[in-house]
């Protein structure tokens, strides 16, 4: 009776002893299961992150006045500039952001009041007066203003749209052209250049 006991013990205790290596193992291959999703996904990362890295993102493109950049405009404007503006948009543009006025009006009152869509006036060559702006010191024996040089002249032009006429709530050709000048059919021509330079 004793002996019968002690085998059904000892098949009890076989059976327990290998279930629990049966537990065991299945967790044993689970922890290696995740072990292994731990380290792949370390891996995928890793290989993110490398590619990140090393692939070259695409420039921010910051834009300027009217959808374009800088550089854009700059270009857009050069195609209408001729004789001694030739070239010089990046000073439309850089006063045009300055006293934030519009690059196309100021162009636009610039190519009317000189010429220099085909050939700049005397005014505009020889004293960089490109508004018809008057004032002391003279341009020759003419009660126009003599800038000493290109820059200033570009810049005074912008600086006194702004302040003579944008602040005082003339901002468009048409309230401009009450102050600025007698013949009333100045707008429509300054409203034309516009035109022009944006399409062009």
């Amino acid at each position: 009776m004793k002996k019968t006991r002690f085998i059904y013990l000892g098949i009890g205790l076989f059976f327990l002893f290998t279930f629990m290596l049966i537990i065991s193992n299945k967790d044993l291959k689970k922890l290696s299961s995740s072990i292994k999703d731990s380290r792949s996904e370390e891996k995928i990362e890793d290989i993110e992150s490398i590619i990140d890295d090393t692939v070259p993102k695409p420039p921010i493109k910051v834009i300027y006045y009217d959808g374009l950049t800088e550089e854009e405009m700059i270009s857009k404007l050069n195609r209408s500039l001729n004789s001694d503006l030739s070239g010089q948009g990046h000073l439309i543009v850089k006063y045009s952001k300055k006293y934030n006025v519009s690059p196309y009006l100021g162009t636009a009152i610039m190519l009317h009041e000189t010429g220099c869509s085909w050939n700049c006036s005397y005014l505009a060559k020889y004293c960089h007066n490109y508004g018809g702006m008057k004032g002391s010191p003279s341009c020759g024996n003419s009660s126009y203003y003599a800038f000493n040089s290109m820059e200033e002249g570009i810049e005074s032009l912008f600086k006194t749209i702004r302040e003579n006429y944008i602040d005082k709530g003339l901002d468009t050709p048409e309230k401009i052209n009450t102050k600025y000048a007698e013949s009333m059919t100045w707008s429509s021509k300054i409203n034309a250049y516009i035109d022009k330079i944006r399409n062009k």
